[in-house]
């Protein structure tokens, strides 16, 4: 029987051995009476380090049971319950001589005799140090994965914001370009402007003075929101007198942030006293000074860079609509108003589309790759076993370099770098591809004489026309080759595009899709009378269409590389 009993007490120890858990069996004086192997290893191999000693003493190193809150004692508990426990403790463990704190899992489970009464406590312990450790990662990669996200979306945000504020200033632009072009009388003119600069501009006041012809004094045309007394002195001004005339003598713009930084300055004065900020700039026809716009705000620090180039703007505009009006009999010279007009609005068009594709590349696009990197790396050092959330991390990278390509698609749509860096011929040989054989078409291009470097203003005018062109056979055309020409001298650049589509009818009263692409080919038109050249569009139902446009080199504007 004893023989058997030994036996069996080995097989037990043999059973607990095996576990790579720890297994601690603990009597009723909380001293350790049995330990498996792994225990002993953890101990340096020294049973009598463990056996029968106090277990907090040989886990905590204190010299007293576990006391809640700092500590909960698994042992008090099944005592007390005779029902299993389960705690996560901190261990100290001597490791090389050095002593380290171990996270571990402590299963408690009361072990009791024949009678049912408890003898003793056994405790598995599982070391979760590793397991913390990749939990705390996780939750730090998850803080900031979101600090990342919400910094994308405060970005976002703020270009939404850059970009509506510049289709603002451009809608601002527009109106009062469409304000000075709607009527010849100069007082209807400059009084409606006035009004749209003062609400697009949110100030408080303005006034518009214009050179008189005869006596060359300013004389106010159109005021509002000044002190009746302040008007009436500068009712007639010299030039040289007043800000007005300061401006109308230098040509340059004055522009005063805040007035009370030099209170011996002479300020724009209202109803509710002098003004903090104002700024008078002229009024400019053809590079002649015809007046000047001035405004006055109460807040100051009203007038940056970006209101004083838009303010620029719109005072080129009201002085081409003063212009205009002063010269209704002169159609001729009226319409090379309106060509100044509409380049200007066109270069500021171009600009705006330049930098906003330049902040998508250099902002978002490198913050988005950004992101994508530090997704994957996140993933990359997480362990086999977190599959799930690694193909999260992964499902979120896909999303970042995706929207990276929408934002880079978008920024080449805006304005293709290849125009800028490399000239005409080599983005015309991008944009084609890109924009049509990937739509399954098949195009020729054909460059006569590239190295013909062409002015920055008329191979984005030609490109524009080249794009509108294309956008028009991927839209109406159901064209299936498409052959693209461009043919540079030392004279003339000419364009031509052809496609084997369905046509139309040129001459023939337009349907709705019709009037839509008359509208494309109404603005490639425009943009080539622009450059001083000619535009001609030959096209026969079942036919396919044939766009040419020529545009004379002026001598001295081109170079050969």
């Amino acid at each position: 029987m004893e023989q058997q009993y030994q036996s069996s007490s080995e097989y037990l120890q043999a059973v607990i051995n095996s576990l790579d858990d720890e297994l601690i069996i603990i009597g009723q004086d909380f001293r350790i009476t049995k330990v498996n192997a792994a225990v002993v290893k953890r101990h340096g191999g020294k049973r009598a380090r463990v056996i029968g000693q106090y277990c907090y003493e040989v886990s905590h190193g204190t010299h007293e049971p576990c006391q809640p809150p700092s500590c909960e004692c698994p042992v008090t508990r099944v005592w007390e319950t005779g029902k299993p426990v389960r705690v996560t403790h901190t261990h100290r463990y001597d490791i090389g001589g050095e002593s380290q704190e171990k996270y571990v899992d402590i299963t408690a489970s009361p072990l009791r005799d024949s009678q049912g009464n408890i003898t003793e406590v056994v405790e598995l312990i599982r070391d979760v140090t590793e397991a913390k450790r990749l939990t705390r990662q996780m939750r730090e990669a998850h803080q900031n994965l979101l600090a990342s996200r919400q910094e994308l979306v405060r970005w976002n945000i703020d270009l939404e914001n850059k970009i509506q504020q510049r289709i603002k200033e451009l809608s601002a632009l527009n109106a009062v370009v469409t304000t000075v072009s709607q009527s010849l009388n100069l007082d209807k003119i400059l009084n409606d402007a006035l009004l749209k600069i003062l609400a697009v501009m949110e100030v408080e006041a303005g006034v518009v003075h214009l050179v008189d012809e005869k006596t060359d004094q300013l004389i106010i045309m159109v005021q509002r929101g000044l002190l009746p007394e302040y008007v009436r002195e500068i009712m007639k001004l010299k030039p040289g007198a007043g800000i007005a005339g300061r401006v109308v003598q230098s040509g340059e713009p004055i522009v005063v942030n805040d007035a009370m930084d030099n209170p011996k300055s002479t300020t724009m004065v209202g109803k509710r006293g002098g003004f903090r900020a104002y700024i008078s700039l002229p009024v400019k026809s053809k590079n002649k000074v015809l007046g000047t716009l001035s405004l006055a705000s109460y807040t100051p620090n009203k007038f940056g860079l970006e209101a004083v180039r838009l303010l620029s703007a719109m005072g080129d505009a009201i002085g081409i609509g003063v212009e205009n009006a002063r010269a209704t009999k002169r159609l001729e010279e009226a319409n090379k108003i309106r060509e100044q007009l509409l380049k200007k609005l066109i270069s500021a068009q171009e600009e705006e589309r330049r930098r906003i594709a330049r902040e998508l590349h250099d902002e978002a696009s490198q913050s988005l790759a950004a992101l994508a990197l530090n997704l994957g790396a996140i993933a990359d050092t997480l362990p086999v076993s977190y599959h799930d959330t690694r193909q999260k991390l992964d499902i979120l990278k896909e999303q970042a370099i995706q929207t990276l390509g929408g934002i880079r698609n978008l920024a080449l749509e805006l304005r293709p770098i290849a125009l800028d860096e490399l000239g005409l011929p080599m983005a015309i040989d991008w944009y084609v591809k890109d924009y049509l054989v990937k739509r399954g078409l098949d195009v020729k291009i054909e460059v006569i004489n590239p190295k013909t470097k062409l002015p920055s203003y008329t191979e984005t005018m030609l490109f524009r026309i080249i794009q509108e062109a294309l956008t028009n056979i991927v839209k109406h055309a159901e064209a299936s080759k498409v052959r693209v020409q461009l043919q540079l001298s030392d004279s003339m650049a000419i364009v031509q595009v052809e496609d084997n589509g369905k046509g139309f009818e040129v001459e023939a009263t337009p349907s709705r899709e019709d009037t839509q692409r008359n509208l494309g080919i109404h603005g490639m038109a425009e943009r080539a009378t622009l450059l001083g050249g000619t535009f001609t569009i030959k096209s026969q139902l079942g036919q396919g269409t044939c766009l040419r446009v020529e545009v004379p080199l002026m001598e001295g504007n081109i170079s050969h590389e």
